[in-house]
């Protein structure tokens, strides 16, 4: 009786004697189109791709200068847009004044605590913009006055429920005086000294800010409010405090001569 034929597998192509297998392997070449590549890049993570292209800038020069040029023209771009946030300075009063006013104080009283999220949202939404480090100054100069305009509004909106809450969250939330730190400190000494000084024929814009420190303090609000005051009048700022370290370093050189 004649054995069954047993078909034998096909050694590699590398002639190592093991079985070659039928399964197909991505393939190692390069992508042949544009398309595949995008397709390839939309499978992987923000983090991995940001990985790869730090370490393809660090080995390739041109993808380097593609990176720097994108940046300075970012800037560029920066530098020539004005943000007007006014519009958010509006929607806060609304939101305060007039949306919820028709309802019962106890509904009222429950809409307050997410009118009050909604309205550090907007703070910070303005600081995220402004406080670029290539923001234009009118950008910033839009950012303050409408940090400024909220400020106020929240001072002035107690007489319904959800006015009064809303004053009492920010009463321990230093949020919007800290969205006003950080656009301050990432003006130049020259922009902060000229936002000071703008003036719509009443008072100049430091005035209304030292109006609003006096207004919140009638109802214990915005408790760093003078510490953002400090910075837009450039007193005590980073720039004074790194001429004064050159200072002592220069007294302490010519001692050491001595």
């Amino acid at each position: 009786m004649a054995l069954p034929v047993t078909k034998r597998q096909r050694s590699d192509t590398a002639g190592t004697g093991q079985p070659q297998s039928h399964m197909e392997t991505p393939s190692q070449l390069p992508f042949r189109t544009t398309r595949d590549l995008q397709h390839a890049m939309d499978q992987l993570d923000d983090a991995t791709i940001r990985r790869i292209l730090l370490q393809s800038a660090a080995a390739i020069p041109t993808v380097a200068a593609l990176i720097a040029k994108e940046v300075n023209d970012q800037a560029i771009r920066e530098a020539r847009r004005v943000i007007n946030f006014d519009p958010y300075s509006k929607s806060v009063w609304h939101s305060l004044n007039r949306q919820y006013s028709s309802m019962r104080g106890s509904k009222q009283y429950d809409i307050a605590f997410d009118v009050a999220d909604g309205i550090q949202n907007t703070i910070k939404k303005i600081s995220d913009e402004a406080s670029k480090p290539h923001a234009s100054y009118g950008t910033k100069k839009s950012g303050m006055e409408t940090l400024r305009k909220i400020g106020k509004t929240i001072c002035l909106s107690s007489t319904d429920v959800v006015g009064h809450e809303v004053q009492k969250q920010f009463g321990f939330d230093d949020s919007l005086e800290c969205a006003m730190m950080d656009i301050l400190t990432s003006m130049t000494g020259l922009e902060r000294e000229t936002l000071a000084s703008e003036n719509d024929g009443r008072s100049s814009f430091l005035q209304k800010m030292e109006e609003l420190r006096d207004l919140a303090a009638e109802y214990c609000l915005f408790e760093k409010m003078e510490d953002a005051i400090i910075i837009l009048a450039n007193e005590g700022s980073g720039e004074e405090e790194e001429d004064e370290d050159d200072e002592a370093e220069e007294d302490e050189g010519s001692s050491s001569d001595e």
